[in-house]
């Protein structure tokens, strides 16, 4: 319907698709409605109303398009007039979609209209009111491009989903319009020219511009593909890019875990990829650890991914990264900290003992307020470098943190381990028993083809007496000690006439899981294993030359002096400079000090090492590359410098040190293994090289399997329990009886008061746990390992 428009009596209205559309033409003009009928499909009545003076005088001639509008005396073609018809289509859109809210603004504020098209759409409300809302002095003549720019920018800072929808919007007129102008100019079906506009401005694969039978239609499709060139695609490869953003995110992103009963590791430090290698091994040789270990660390993402791929290699582990605080609420939420069934929190050794002890403390906190322990009961590991009575200034431990959480009142049971003073206490052993390293190796790194301990309960132990319950382990396993049920207590070593409880646990070294036990216990001591008094060690004097690269050994001396109770050890130690608070005597132990550099090869060609037992390198540096080379370093000294001397002592000379990468361990076995050639032909030098974190990761990824363990780790690691011996055969009456089977053996052991848990040959080869029906014939030279307490 047609009406007068309210705010000018000069224009008439046409409501054409709900859309309100206001005509202006001058007076006679016989041009304006045909070309509206054409364009949209309906008939509008007008009527000739004479314009304002001030109307005629505008900036804006009509004469342009009263030309094309209105008959001439000379009649153009056909084709010029289909052309100039699109032309005047495409104009009033154009005008339509970018001029209308402007020009619709200043007619309602001036009451003028132009003289010519002013086509007005009523529905663009809002971004009427937002050109209103500048005042006439901001709207200068590049305003209309700032706005459009301004848009433009808000469109490309939209979100996926809204571009999306952008792109819909832009492209459903575009495509109409295209398809209408190729309809007027092929003379082509609708159906046929919206395909066409679509897969021409779309960049459709296959689409083809220039087959077209009129040049007029031809016209019409390489300028729907050059808009879609210019246009169209550009918009599709913003959104092309943002799709391939998002994937990229969801690949490597930092997104919620979905996991129940998994393992988190909260932080990291240079124990990360041995921790996440030994949780593969362990995965399939004992259980307790689940498919999925999520890491959350304060870490970018692309590195926590690079430290997990190198790590884990072709092992069959499923271990996701999440960066984030491991104190934050929400971070542990994301990684479904509350829901795991075991936590490893790593000490973060970039951090100084203040601040790892504030994160710790609040990382307990934490975890207790999500409600870690709630759902089933979760195990926290929790890596400390030092005791509690070892922290600066009395800071607090881990113990304070879970008496005032209540944590006794949950499923979250805590477990601490300290393992940065066990690195001096294996070290002293090692330098007093030659050989232990390889034995601590394989009993704490978890390992293809070693050792672990594991917690064994079954009701056809209850109620026997230990020496009568270890005889149902006859398939790789060797009982240990026993675990209290009631009150956790625990012996390792007991006596045999210690009763099996029905709720206890018996302390089990075995190769893995699969350990069965046999259906009936098997024969009873041999006679010959109970009359045996094992023979005590002579003593000589044994001798030590510690070449300290730090500026204080202390810890070493201390545990050395509890090593040594039995023997008399004389100790040697080269610095450079003199030690402060150097110890004259560590119980058995005499103590002398030497200054001279020990990277010095005069120095250590001056130390006579043919009358020494064992060398000790100990080099702690915060460069770890930089210790390992100056432990290989020292190395081959010493291997030139025994080419050439005679050994006063019966054993080649021992060396002893720690180094940090597997490949410095390899680099010093093989020079060691291979040595030159010696005057005499004996083996100059045996050695001992001992992986610090490697076995820190062994001991705590046990413990994470089975916290209870962790008592087994501090009694054999503490000076005052059970620890690991290496004895002669002949202490037991071993050799010479032809071959023995494994359970006579142990038997024999037990008359001394030790547990055998393996041997080692006179090639320095060591067996741990072997079968008890396995058979050994025992030589001279053969040593028995055992745990002890003297």
């Amino acid at each position: 319907m047609l009406s007068s428009h309210p705010r000018s009596p000069h224009l008439t209205t046409g409501s054409v698709r709900s859309h309100n559309f206001v005509v202006a033409k001058p007076c006679g003009d016989p041009g304006a409605r045909p070309f509206v009928e054409r364009v949209f499909g309906t008939r509008v009545r007008s009527s000739s109303v004479p314009l304002p003076n001030s109307t005629r005088t505008s900036t804006r001639s009509a004469s342009s398009l009263q030309h094309l509008a209105s008959p001439t005396s000379i009649e153009p073609p056909s084709s010029v007039r289909r052309v100039a018809s699109l032309i005047k289509v495409a104009a009033a859109v154009a005008a339509a979609c970018l001029f209308a809210p402007p020009v619709a603004v200043a007619a309602r504020n001036s009451g003028i209209v132009n003289d010519e098209v002013a086509i007005v759409s009523e529905r663009q409300t809002s971004n009427s009111s937002q050109f209103a809302s500048f005042s006439s002095s901001e709207k200068g003549p590049g305003f209309v491009r700032d706005f459009v720019a301004y848009r433009l920018q808000k469109m490309l800072t939209m979100k996926l989903g809204g571009k999306l929808l952008s792109l819909i919007l832009v492209a459903t007129p575009a495509i109409m319009f295209g398809g209408l102008m190729y309809r007027l100019a092929a003379s082509a079906s609708w159906k046929e020219s919206m395909f066409k506009a679509y897969t021409l401005i779309g960049r459709v694969p296959g689409c083809n511009a220039v087959t077209e039978k009129t040049p007029l239609a031809m016209v019409v499709a390489n300028v729907m593909f050059l808009a879609g060139l210019m246009t169209f695609a550009v918009a599709l490869g913003m959104i092309s890019n943002d799709i391939s953003k998002a994937i990229l995110e969801i690949r490597s992103g930092n997104s919620r875990v979905l996991e129940s009963g998994h393992t988190v590791i909260l932080n990291y430090n240079g124990q990360l990829d041995s921790i996440l290698r030994q949780m593969a091994i362990a995965k399939k040789e004992r259980g307790g650890v689940h498919d999925c270990v999520v890491l959350l660390a304060d870490l970018k993402k692309k590195q926590l991914d690079e430290l997990t791929s190198r790590a884990v290699g072709d092992l069959d582990m499923d271990v996701r990264a999440r960066y984030g605080c491991t104190h934050d609420i929400a971070d542990l939420q994301k990684v479904a900290a509350d829901k795991a069934h075991t936590i490893i929190w790593l000490d973060p050794q970039d951090k100084d003992d203040y601040e790892a002890t504030a994160r710790r403390l609040a990382a307990i906190a934490s975890l207790k307020s999500i409600g870690a322990g709630s759902i089933h009961k979760t195990h926290l590991v929790v890596q400390t470098p030092k005791s509690t009575d070892q922290l600066p200034n009395g800071l607090a431990g881990v113990d304070i943190a879970v008496k005032a959480t209540d944590l006794d009142k949950t499923n979250l049971e805590v477990v601490e381990m300290h393992d940065a003073q066990n690195l001096q206490r294996l070290l002293a052993q090692c330098a007093m028993q030659p050989g232990l390293g390889k034995i601590i190796s394989n009993v704490l790194h978890q390992s293809e083809g070693t050792c672990e301990f594991y917690l064994k309960q079954h009701k056809r132990l209850a109620g026997c007496k230990f020496s009568m319950a270890r005889r149902y382990f006859n398939k790789f396993s060797i009982p240990c000690g026993v675990l209290d049920g009631e009150t956790n207590k625990l012996e390792l070593n007991p006596s045999e006439d210690l009763i099996i409880k029905g709720e206890d646990k018996v302390v089990v070294l075995a190769h893995n899981l699969s350990m069965n036990l046999a259906h009936r216990q098997m024969p009873g001591p041999a006679e010959w294993t109970q009359n045996i008094k094992r023979k005590r060690a002579n003593g000589s004097t044994y001798h030590i030359v510690v070449l300290s690269f730090d500026r204080t050994c202390d810890m070493f001396l201390k545990n050395l002096g509890d090593f040594a109770e039995s023997k008399n050890v004389e100790v040697t130690v080269v610095a450079s400079e003199k030690l402060e608070n150097l110890p004259k005597r560590e119980g058995n132990c005499r103590v002398s000090f030497r200054k001279g550099n020990p990277a010095s090869y005069q120095v250590l060609s001056d130390l006579k090492l043919k009358d020494v037992d064992s060398l000790v390198i100990d080099v702690d540096r915060e460069d770890k590359n930089v210790a390992d080379a100056q432990v290989v370093s020292t190395l081959l000294q010493i291997q030139n410098l025994m080419k050439e001397s005679h050994r006063t002592k019966k054993e080649p000379l021992h060396l002893v040190a720690a180094v940090n990468h597997p490949t410095s361990q390899e680099v010093a076995r093989r020079l060691v293994e291979n040595p030159p050639k010696h005057p005499e032909g004996d083996k100059p030098c045996t050695m001992d090289i001992i992986l610090p974190q490697e076995l820190s990761s062994g001991v705590l990824t046990q413990v994470a399997a089975s916290p209870k363990l962790n008592l087994v780790f501090k009694d054999l690691l503490n000076s005052e329990g059970v620890e690991l011996h290496i004895r002669n055969a002949e202490a037991y009456n071993l050799v010479g009886r032809g071959a023995i089977p494994w359970m006579e053996v142990m038997d024999a052991a037990r008359t001394g008061d030790s547990i055998a848990i393996g041997y080692m040959d006179k090639d320095g080869k060591v067996c741990v746990a072997p079968g008890a029906k396995s058979k050994r014939a025992f030589e001279e030279g053969d040593k028995l390992v055992v745990f002890s307490n003297d």
